[in-house]
């Protein structure tokens, strides 16, 4: 077993992996969306998802079909056939910090969060792992410069508590090192990249915040990788 299968190898994540985080001497093999994967690789790596922009009632049967296919049971479909296939297989799989906060495409939310609930649930065997990545918004990513609402993307840059956006490769060094450097005792949880927005009230409120217990912060995000 050797090498790298990288699925969604065209998103703003797989590329800075690919670019920066591969070794020139390792075998990649690309993916397409809905093609099969190998099942011969050590490491795996399931970077597609499909953010249709609008809220549920607003979209057709296709296009909600096509998120639960796309965000969630594709990749669990694949997933489960690698597990059962290799014994070694170590996967990350791209998942959404929307699916705990919320998103105005609430379908892509929900079944990012399937995709969660799937890899926390899913009873591995001795050396594999199976581990989920959740970022919040990428700045550089094409889900985030493809949106038209500008100034409501600066508002809430501007309230995050870094006063910035992940980028891509922030999210593609987190990926080599759970698939490269741990040893896979992180395995079977989703870790969640959103630079403690969770415990974070808006950039005018943050003088307050040593006075509030992280826990007592109730803010909602609408985020997408």
């Amino acid at each position: 077993m050797f090498g790298i299968a990288i699925n969604g190898w065209k998103s703003a994540i797989a590329q800075a992996f690919i670019l920066n985080w591969t070794s020139p001497s390792e075998s990649v093999i690309l993916v397409n969306r809905g093609e099969d994967m190998p099942h011969d690789r050590l490491r795996y790596l399931f970077c597609q998802g499909v953010l249709n922009g609008k809220r549920v009632t607003d979209q057709s049967t296709a296009e909600i079909t096509e998120s639960y296919f796309a965000n969630y049971m594709w990749i669990a479909s694949q997933c489960r056939k690698i597990l059962d296939a290799n014994a070694f297989a170590r996967i990350c799989v791209i998942g959404s910090e929307s699916a705990f906060t919320g998103s105005y495409d609430q379908a892509y939310a929900d079944h990012k969060r399937y995709l969660h609930q799937f890899v926390e649930r899913y009873a591995l065997r001795p050396k594999q792992q199976l581990i989920c990545i959740a970022p919040t918004i990428i700045g550089d990513a094409g889900m985030t410069t493809r949106r038209t609402d500008t100034d409501n993307l600066e508002r809430r840059r501007l309230a995050h508590p870094q006063e910035r956006f992940l980028t891509a490769d922030e999210v593609a060094g987190l990926i080599h090192h759970v698939l490269y450097i741990d040893r896979g005792y992180l395995s079977g949880v989703t870790i969640r990249m959103n630079g403690g927005a969770h415990c974070g009230k808006a950039a005018q409120e943050r003088t307050d915040q040593h006075a509030a217990p992280c826990a007592d912060v109730r803010e909602a995000h609408d985020s997408s990788d």
